[in-house]
């Protein structure tokens, strides 16, 4: 009996571990619009939010949507003042509380730094990469800084993955551990009342 006991609480705490591991590799993966959880809301500024089309009417990749999810930054998009600059992709991107920052690539791959610092849409600026000093500005604002958010790092990927087998493997042992615990224990005050 305090075999199964012992067993059904090494059970669990691999299932709590492996809950936590999970639901944090899932969060980073909203960065990149590839989360399972749907509990993660408004950590952007201004009420933006990360998605990921896989084949929208040929319009697949990264996007960020704005508070009426229309596509903010991604492909296709013109900004008022800048009619010449056709967005074609997202390279990366960083926030904070009030500052968003993307690195584009307009239809021409030509590379531009987008900021933002109000939600009003004339507050975006568009600046050729080469005269941004982009790692300044990461460092000065301390943006939480996404790298290539089309394709999510291998780590956080398989984080992912393995913590969701362990959570699935944890269960069942905890389940037929715990079960066999409360078998001997209902066998055994049978026992004392006989």
């Amino acid at each position: 009996m305090k075999k199964h006991l012992i067993l059904s609480i090494i059970s669990l705490i691999l299932l709590i571990f492996a809950i936590i591991k999970y639901i944090n590799a899932d969060k980073e993966m909203y960065y990149y619009a590839k989360n399972n959880l749907p509990i993660y809301h408004n950590k952007l500024p201004f009420g933006s939010k990360p998605e990921y089309w896989d084949h929208r009417l040929d319009n697949s990749g990264f996007k960020i949507m704005d508070k009426y999810d229309f596509v903010h930054i991604g492909d296709h998009v013109r900004y008022c003042g800048y009619p010449d600059i056709l967005v074609d992709s997202v390279i990366s991107y960083g926030f904070n509380d009030t500052l968003l920052v993307a690195i584009i690539a307009d239809s021409s791959k030509n590379l531009y730094c987008f900021i933002q610092n109000d939600t009003l849409i004339r507050s975006i600026t568009l600046i050729l990469l080469t005269n941004c000093n982009i790692e300044k500005i990461k460092k000065d604002y301390n943006l939480k800084w996404i790298e290539n958010p089309n394709k999510p790092p291998e780590n956080i990927s398989s984080t992912r993955f393995f913590s969701g087998i362990l959570f699935y493997f944890s269960l069942i042992f905890f389940i037929i551990y715990f079960r066999k615990y409360l078998k001997e224990k209902h066998k055994e005050k049978k026992n004392e009342i006989n």
